[in-house]
């Protein structure tokens, strides 16, 4: 995002009353002046109608994510004052509206969670049994369970220490 659209935001942030934790400043404090833009609506005439900060971030260095800054509580779609008074209708037709085109405004390379389809090509595809060869790895099989109340080494249960109310546990246990 330009510095432009940033000053425009403030001005926004000015009419529309958002919140201290979703100004310029503290967003520029909270993510740094570079990793958050925004992503701005106007209507016919050209005044904003709405605003969607967004903090910038990658994940492990490598994967570019879209995630919540961690010194601010809340982040989401601000819209003008007027908005408030309006009925339902109009609301639900502003929201229809101007919802879409600020998500068009949002940074296309970020992470994409969806399922990604694999074309086989006419091969078939299935899933491959483990072979004589291949080792277990950690994690392949799940542990043992521990066994605390289970029979002991020989079939026997555990004897149960009986301790009358009261009465003090001397000495530390041996392992």
């Amino acid at each position: 995002m330009g510095s432009g659209d940033k000053a425009a935001y403030a001005e926004f942030c000015e009419q529309a009353a958002v919140p201290d934790y979703n100004r310029p400043w503290w967003l520029d404090a909270d993510c740094g002046p570079d990793n958050w833009g925004v992503a701005l609506a106007a209507d016919k005439k050209g005044s904003l109608v709405a605003a969607l900060p967004y903090f910038k971030h990658r994940l492990k260095g490598m994967l570019p994510a879209l995630l919540q800054p961690q010194l601010t509580p809340y982040m989401g779609i601000w819209r003008h004052a007027a908005y408030h008074s309006g009925t339902a209708a109009d609301r639900f037709t502003f929201d229809r509206k101007y919802i879409p085109e600020l998500l068009r405004q949002l940074p296309q390379d970020r992470t994409e969670l969806g399922v990604q389809c694999q074309d086989p090509r006419g091969e078939q595809v299935r899933q491959r049994g483990v072979g004589a060869g291949e080792l277990l790895v950690v994690g392949d099989e799940a542990a043992a369970l521990d066994g605390e109340d289970g029979l002991g080494r020989h079939g026997v249960p555990p004897p149960r220490v009986l301790l009358r109310r009261g009465e003090p546990v001397e000495g530390g246990v041996d392992l």
